[in-house]
Order: structure tokens, then C-alpha cells, then sequence
């Protein structure tokens, strides 16, 4: 088996286990517990129905009495999945996020095997 096999191979193997654990996840709107606070996920959906309806939001203005968007290291402004979601024209959603963290697992996964 030559190296690009093996790679091959190694990454099929990957994608088919992620899918087989996180199926529910996938398919069934299922979640995980503790892991999107209502003010990280609101902070990303804020920005990015934003872009997706034609301006860049500079100010949030929903906690407290409001903060630049440009300070919160948590908002997933420079998060390039999160720019591809605005591309194709997703809508944010709680299962959308899901999804990105379970194909994040896949891309980590991924990465530690040395390709």
C-alpha cells in the first residue's frame, strides 16, 4: 500500500467514524450539554446574519450596555468556517453549530494522524 493509499484509507476510516458517533448529532438535532452559552452562539449568529443581510454589525448591543464586536475574542469573527457559513448563505442555528463542532472533531482528528 503506497503512502496516498494509506492516507486515503486512513481518512474514509475517519469520516465513517465520526459519522456512526455523532449520527444523532447530525441528523436528529441532538447537542452537547454545557458547550454553546447563550451569549457565545448569539454573538456569532449576531454577526453573521449581519453579513449574510449586507452590513458588518460593529456593536453589540445586547449585554450590559453594549461593547465593540472587534473586542470579543469569542465572537468566531476571524473563524474561517464561520466566513464559509455566511458565503453559502446558511442560517446559524443551534444545529448548525453542532455540525461544525462535530466536523471540527474530524478535522483534529484528521490533522493528528500527520497528513
Amino acid at each position: 500500500m503506497t503512502r496516498r493509499q494509506a492516507v486515503v484509507t486512513a481518512s474514509l476510516l475517519l469520516a465513517c467514524q465520526n459519522i456512526v458517533l455523532f449520527w444523532p448529532h447530525y441528523v436528529h438535532d441532538a447537542g452537547f450539554p454545557f458547550d454553546f452559552s447563550l451569549s457565545y452562539f448569539a454573538v456569532a449568529r449576531f454577526w453573521i446574519t449581519g453579513l449574510q443581510h449586507g452590513s458588518l454589525p460593529q456593536w453589540v448591543a445586547q449585554q450590559a450596555m453594549g461593547y465593540p464586536l472587534f473586542m470579543n475574542l469569542q465572537s468566531g469573527l476571524f473563524y474561517p468556517p464561520f466566513w464559509l457559513i455566511v458565503l453559502i448563505g446558511q442560517v446559524y442555528t443551534l444545529h448548525t453549530a453542532v455540525v461544525v463542532q462535530c466536523l471540527h472533531v474530524l478535522a483534529g482528528a484528521s490533522a493528528c494522524g500527520g497528513w
